[in-house]
């Protein structure tokens, strides 16, 4: 896993309500996945998340806890994830959150592949 800060804009939506847009990111690369844009929760509309049940398991990251956007009557299931516990090689991005573009609208200016 390599990850560095970045200047890379990243704008999430739900429901036509944004979740976040700022270009004070965390870009991290790990092998075989696509790059990911992660964010500090002060730069998250956190009052409209909330945790779900859902947790997984990465060798480099540790436990994910994932979070639910509820934005009027629309409910967006694991919508983000984050690491409150990360391995010691990830804490750069302890507590930090990544959005699932099949669940939001996430505009993230990434590196080409």
């Amino acid at each position: 896993v390599k990850r560095r800060p970045t200047r890379r804009r990243l704008r999430v939506t739900v429901a036509g309500v944004t979740l976040v847009d700022t270009d004070d990111t965390v870009i991290v690369f790990e092998t075989a996945l696509a790059p990911r844009l992660y964010v500090a929760p002060h730069l998250v509309r956190t009052d409209l998340l909330s945790a779900t049940q859902t947790e997984t398991y990465c060798n480099y990251k540790g436990f994910a806890t994932y979070w639910a956007a509820a934005i009027g009557e629309t409910l967006v299931t694991d919508v983000a994830w984050s690491y409150a516990d990360p391995l010691p090689e990830s804490l750069p991005i302890k507590d930090y959150l990544s959005f699932d573009p099949e669940r939001a609208e996430v505009i993230a200016e990434l590196p080409s592949a």
